[in-house]
C-alpha cells in the first residue's frame, strides 16, 4: 500500500526489490477520496498500534458503496481475506480466475473449488512456470496435480508474475497482497480491496486476459510433478502445507 499526500492511494502486490524489478505485477491507483481516506486511516491506525507495541489487526471496512478493505492475519477470527475468498468462489455461477505466483489450498477452500469444478464452473489459474522461489514451485506442483485432474485450467506464464487477484463471473474482484496459498490465507498479514466497481473490475479482467492470451492450459500428464521421483513427491507434499 502506498498513500501520497492523503490524495492518491495505491494497492497491489508490487515488491520494492531489485530482484523483482522486471516481473509483471498489479497495482491499482485510486484518486477517489473516500478510498484514499480509508487507506490513510488504515495506515495510521496500524502504525499507532505498533508504536504502542500492540499487534496489527486486520480490517474489514467499507470504502464507499462498491468496495471493501479486507485484511488477513493469523487466527480463525482474523482471516477475513480467506473467508471472503471462500465465499466468493462458492457463489460463482460461471467462472473464477485466479492470478497468483504461489498456490496451495487450505482444506475448506479446496473442498469449495472441487465442488465448483464438479458443478461445471470454469476455474482458471494464471501463474508463472518458475517463480522467484523454487521450493514454493515444487510445493505448488504437488497442489496443482490433483486440481488439474479435477478440471482446474492452469496457464503457465513464461515470465515471473507477482500479481495477486481473484475474479468471479467477471463482475467481482479481490486484489492486493494476498497470494492464493496457505501461507497467505492462514498465517500472514495481508491487505486486499474487493470491489464490484466495473471500471476497476474490467481493467483487471482485461489485464488477466492479456497475460494468458495465446497460452494453452496444461494437462496433468504434462505437469512437472508427474515426472518427480518418489522422494521429491513426498518433499513436495510436505512443502505445500507451508506455502
Amino acid at each position: 500500500m502506498l498513500v501520497i499526500d492523503d490524495k492518491v492511494g495505491w494497492l497491489g502486490g508490487v515488491v520494492v526489490s531489485e530482484s523483482l524489478r522486471d516481473s509483471e505485477d498489479l497495482m491499482v491507483r485510486y484518486d477517489d477520496q473516500v478510498i484514499v481516506a480509508g487507506l490513510t486511516n488504515e495506515f495510521k491506525m496500524q502504525y499507532e498500534r505498533l508504536q504502542e507495541t500492540q499487534t496489527i489487526i486486520p480490517p474489514l471496512q467499507s470504502l464507499g458503496k462498491d468496495s471493501l478493505l479486507v485484511g488477513n492475519a493469523h487466527g480463525i477470527s482474523n482471516r477475513f481475506c480467506y473467508e471472503r475468498l471462500c465465499h466468493a468462489v462458492m457463489l460463482a455461477e460461471h467462472s473464477v480466475t485466479i492470478v497468483s505466483p504461489y498456490f496451495s489450498l487450505p482444506f475448506k477452500l479446496k473442498r469449495i473449488i472441487f465442488r465448483q469444478l464438479k458443478r461445471g464452473i470454469t476455474i482458471s489459474l494464471i501463474t508463472p512456470r518458475q517463480s522467484d522461489n523454487r521450493i514454493a514451485d515444487i510445493g505448488r506442483e504437488s497442489a496443482l496435480y490433483r486440481c488439474v485432474k479435477k478440471g482446474l485450467k492452469v496457464y503457465y506464464l513464461p515470465f515471473m508474475n507477482h500479481a495477486k487477484a481473484v475474479i468471479t463471473d467477471d463482475n467481482w474482484v479481490s486484489f492486493g497482497s494476498t497470494n492464493f496459498d496457505a501461507l497467505s490465507l492462514l498465517y500472514n498479514h495481508e491487505l486486499n480491496i474487493e470491489t464490484k466497481y466495473q471500471p476497476v473490475v474490467l481493467d483487471i479482467v482485461e489485464t488477466a486476459e492479456k497475460w494468458r492470451n495465446g497460452i494453452v492450459p496444461i494437462t496433468y500428464k504434462e505437469m512437472e510433478y508427474a515426472s518427480y521421483p518418489l522422494y521429491k513427491k513426498l518433499f513436495a507434499r510436505v512443502v505445500r502445507q507451508f506455502i
